[in-house]
C-alpha cells in the first residue's frame, strides 16, 4: 500500500471517528466540531454566491485577456517576420545578391 493511500485511510478514520459523551451517547466527530449543524445552509449559500462571483469574474476576464492574447501573438508574428525579412535583406546585400529587386 502506497504512502498515500495510507496517509487517506488515517485521515478518513479520524474524519469518522467516534466521540463518546457523559452521558454514553456517541456523536460524530462532525458533529462535536460544528455546533451549530442549521448554519450549515446559510455557509453553503454564502459559498454558492462567493462561487458563483469568482465564476462570473473569471469568465469576464478570459473573454477580456483572449482578445488582448490574441492580437499580441499576431503581432509577435508579424514583428519576428518582418525581422527575419530584414536580416535576410541585410545579408543578401551585405553578399552583393539582390533578390528583391
Amino acid at each position: 500500500m502506497a504512502t498515500g493511500d495510507r496517509d487517506r485511510d488515517r485521515d478518513r478514520e479520524l474524519l469518522l471517528s467516534v466521540v463518546t459523551e457523559k452521558n454514553g451517547r456517541s456523536k460524530s466527530i462532525l458533529h462535536v466540531l460544528d455546533p451549530q449543524p442549521h448554519l450549515h445552509s446559510s455557509h453553503k449559500a454564502i459559498a454558492n454566491a462567493v462561487r458563483s462571483w469568482a465564476s462570473v469574474k473569471f469568465m469576464t476576464g478570459c473573454v477580456i485577456l483572449l482578445p488582448m492574447a490574441i492580437t499580441f501573438y499576431i503581432m509577435w508574428g508579424v514583428s519576428f517576420i518582418l525581422w527575419m525579412v530584414s536580416s535576410l535583406v541585410s545579408i543578401t546585400n551585405h553578399l552583393g545578391i539582390n533578390i528583391f529587386d
